[in-house]
């Protein structure tokens, strides 16, 4: 364990004293798994245990992989969700290299004085049995200001969070070599599908030359260079998330989803929703 590792578990140990609650994290791309490796990234608490085991399992995957994940991938921001059980969660977007790359859940609590005017979802009618009862009651109780601190807080920790995985994901920082440096803007920049003079004007080189470069390291021109990095960004959000075909269209810079199934199939030899069915990916819950 690194000392990143280990400063990111203590920042998890205060903020689950601080706010009395657990974290959990889902990552729709693998790049967390990869290198955040001292995360929780399964939904453990004994108030959703207790409610997946008396309740439909179902019901929870469908909230939060389905509804809560096209809310993220929509909204792009920081919200709060109640769920079935009529508790709520705040919910945090993590983005690496401008990529929404997974997401982090802070909770379960109570709340004391109404439910938040935007919150998500709608709390369920489901009764709870003795044991859910108990469970329930001794969750933390939040206020209204105290719901915007945890906001606050939380949006603060998960911006550390980017910056230690960019860290990681990124090695030692900006590469030096030609061919890295290349490789380097392409995986940052590609849903914006840059064009040639984007990477001469990046590389300080000019067209020509930049052409002559790309045909000499790898052997291709930018346009399948960018196109092959949105491709492998699709896959990974196949694998480890429940995106729409749509959503994962638009997430890896297509311009429309018809085009998106095309170069997938023509590049991967069968459609996004085969591939996905063949590598299914973690479960979070």
């Amino acid at each position: 364990m690194t000392s990143i590792h280990k400063e990111i578990a203590v920042q998890v140990g205060i903020f689950e004293k601080l706010f009395k609650c657990n974290l959990s994290f889902h990552d729709y791309t693998g790049t967390m798994r990869k290198n955040l490796t001292t995360l929780n990234f399964a939904h453990l608490n004994r108030f959703c245990a207790s409610v997946k085991k008396f309740y439909k399992h179902d019901s929870c995957i469908s909230f939060d992989f389905n509804l809560t994940q096209s809310e993220l991938f929509s909204s792009r921001k920081t919200f709060f969700k109640v769920c079935q059980a009529g508790v709520i969660e705040l919910v945090v977007p993590i983005f690496i290299k401008d990529q929404l790359s997974g997401a982090m859940f802070a909770g379960p609590f109570r709340i004391s004085d109404g439910m938040p005017s935007d919150i998500f979802g709608k709390p369920g009618s489901i009764s709870r049995d003795e044991e859910l009862k108990k469970i329930y009651e001794r969750l933390p109780c939040l206020k209204a200001f105290e719901l915007e601190a945890l906001k606050c807080f939380a949006q603060l920790f998960v911006r550390n969070l980017e910056r230690y995985a960019l860290t990681f994901a990124s090695g030692c920082g900006v590469p030096s070599g030609r061919a890295e440096r290349i490789k380097f803007f392409i995986e940052n920049n590609f849903r914006k599908s840059p064009s040639l003079s984007d990477l001469a004007k990046y590389m300080g080189l000019s067209v020509p030359r930049i052409s002559q470069l790309l045909n000499e390291f790898f052997g291709k021109g930018i346009s399948a260079l960018v196109m092959e990095e949105k491709i492998k960004h699709a896959e990974r959000l196949l694998c480890n998330s429940y995106f729409t075909m749509e959503a994962i269209s638009g997430e890896c810079g297509f311009s429309c989803p018809s085009y998106f199934f095309k170069v997938f199939k023509r590049l991967r030899g069968c459609p996004p929703a085969e591939f996905r069915r063949n590598n299914p990916g973690p479960d979070y819950i």
